[in-house]
């Protein structure tokens, strides 16, 4: 796999210090929070704020913890057993009892205890198929009956504590009811219970009863189906909308119709999506969509339709420190 598709981030938003000016509400202030503050790798690919307040960063380097002053970091450890198995970090989650699940590139799922700081790890073991599917670990969430339930490059994992067992679930062609494609991209367990998979080849719902999934995919000739099969993001809002964030546009899901609305950046028209590629959806307090493209970070005002956009201006220190925006988080405050 190339270095070039691992879905990262840049700490350029980090846990986003905006700043609102009074005079001109679309202005922000960005605080750049770098290596010189001590995070041990500027790209940041995750960032969750835990139930003790202590913010947490996966990088490509290294797991940071953050406590409002300083940085402690957590790194593989050479003949360390309890330490992280891998550096390069991708997603970072929490469960329902406070153990962090950490996703690796290529080094598989760890759980970290953040009181001991402990790590237990879980790899793909050639010839035991109830592993994990594959090392490269994209996505986690818990569902409401708190199973856990994990992204990889080559399926998505049904994680049994107890057991320390996992049931996969990949691609099978040809057949009907099977997972769109067995890379996972994004997890979204919404408020009604149904689990959500982003993967490269369309965005799928799972039936727990049935073991089926339902899939979405980019129809050329259907204006109104998802405007690519390259699922990077997935969001709930507080009215329960779903948004699919793609290598090609946002697209907004009505779940009655199966309908989706488009929104694309379109060059010499009203400002819109200042980039295709979807990297990140975030909601605020206030009700505001922020999206996390390739090229900027927009601000989605749903009730007047209209997009605001952030880049860096090499001339300006608080502009977005770079354009590359791969992960959104607001914290309590």
């Amino acid at each position: 796999m190339q270095k070039s598709n691992r879905i990262v981030a840049v700490a350029s938003l980090l846990f986003a210090l905006f700043l609102r000016l009074p005079a001109e509400t679309d202005r922000i202030r960005f605080d750049n929070v770098s290596l010189k503050e001590g995070l041990s790798q500027s790209i940041v690919s995750c960032i969750i704020q835990d139930r003790n307040g202590f913010m947490w960063f996966a990088t490509e380097n290294g797991l940071n913890r953050f406590d409002g002053y300083s940085f402690t970091v957590f790194r593989h450890i050479l003949d360390n057993a309890h330490s992280l198995n891998q550096n390069e970090i991708l997603t970072i989650f929490e469960d329902r009892s406070g153990m962090l699940w950490i996703g690796t590139f290529n080094g598989g799922l760890n759980k970290v205890n953040p009181r001991s700081g402990a790590v237990q790890c879980y790899k793909k073991i050639t010839g035991q198929p109830d592993s994990l599917s594959d090392n490269i670990v994209r996505a986690i969430c818990e569902d409401q009956a708190g199973s856990l339930w994990i992204g990889t490059n080559n399926g998505l994992n049904k994680f049994d504590r107890e057991s320390g067992r996992f049931t996969i679930y990949q691609n099978q062609p040809g057949q009907t009811g099977s997972l769109s494609g067995s890379q996972v991209n994004a997890l979204l367990a919404d408020r009604s219970g149904r689990l959500w998979i982003g993967t490269a080849s369309g965005l799928n719902r799972f039936d727990r009863q049935t073991g089926r999934f339902t899939c979405w995919q980019n129809r050329p000739e259907e204006p109104d189906s998802l405007s690519s099969d390259q699922v990077l993001a997935i969001h709930e809002d507080r009215n329960g909308t779903l948004w699919v964030g793609t290598a090609n546009g946002l697209n907004q899901f009505d779940r009655l119709s199966g309908r989706f609305t488009r929104y694309h950046n379109q060059p010499g028209t009203t400002p819109g999506l200042i980039h295709n590629r979807v990297n990140a959806i975030c909601e605020d307090h206030a009700g505001m969509l922020w999206i996390g493209t390739e090229n900027g970070l927009n601000r989605f005002d749903r009730k007047n339709r209209q997009f605001v956009a952030y880049q860096n201006d090499p001339l300006d220190p608080g502009s977005l420190s770079r354009n590359e925006v791969r992960s959104l988080y607001e914290d309590r405050s």
